[in-house]
């Protein structure tokens, strides 16, 4: 998983970043929001975000608002650490869109554990993902199933939306994931193989 660290102060930086790999996690930083906001733009491997809320140039709560704005796919987990702790500042930093708000300054196994839970959010919503676009390939198959489809009348290939022609087993087979079997009828077994005891 790899961790956006947002913090214009140099040294909480270094700390969040050796904190995090300590742990094995991938890490990218920032001295400032705009950058962080820059950072989730271009890469999209970036799985969460810890953001200091007093930040030059975009501070945390706006970051966080971009982020859910770039985002909307697949959500970036957002953590909070900030020196404000009063209740009405963890409900605005929650109603900016962070997903966990931490007070500095921070406990190491605490922000580790939040982050643990984060992983396992990330993992979930890429399940679901996976999960959603598969459920949104198998309709549109059943759409393009459910539509007419143009054969030939002699050798009774399929025309594809791609306008390539192919055998109708095989153009069955990858749009409804059946497999088909070849077999006889009892005509054809008459009129093919008239002397079969079958």
């Amino acid at each position: 998983m790899k961790i956006l660290i947002a913090e214009d102060d140099a040294t909480s930086r270094l700390v969040l970043d050796l904190t995090f790999k300590k742990e094995s996690f991938e890490t990218v930083s920032a001295a400032d929001g705009e950058v962080a906001c820059r950072l989730v733009s271009e890469d999209p491997t970036i799985d969460m975000a810890v953001l200091d809320w007093m930040m030059p140039v975009v501070d945390g709560l706006e970051v966080c608002q971009r982020i859910r704005a770039i985002r909307k796919t697949d959500p970036i987990y957002v953590i909070i650490l900030t020196t404000r702790d009063e209740k009405q500042d963890v409900i605005q930093g929650l109603n900016a869109g962070a997903d966990d708000y931490m007070s500095k300054p921070f406990d190491r196994a605490e922000l580790l554990a939040r982050v643990r839970v984060g992983e396992r959010v990330v993992s979930l919503q890429r399940d679901l993902n996976r999960r959603i676009r598969s459920l949104e390939e198998a309709r549109d198959h059943i759409q393009v199933l459910q539509e007419i489809v143009p054969f030939c009348m002699h050798c009774h290939k399929i025309r594809t939306d791609k306008e390539s022609w192919e055998r109708i087993e095989t153009y069955i087979e990858k749009n409804s994931g059946t497999v088909l079997s070849h077999g006889l009828c009892p005509e054809c077994l008459e009129k093919f193989y008239p002397d079969s005891d079958a």
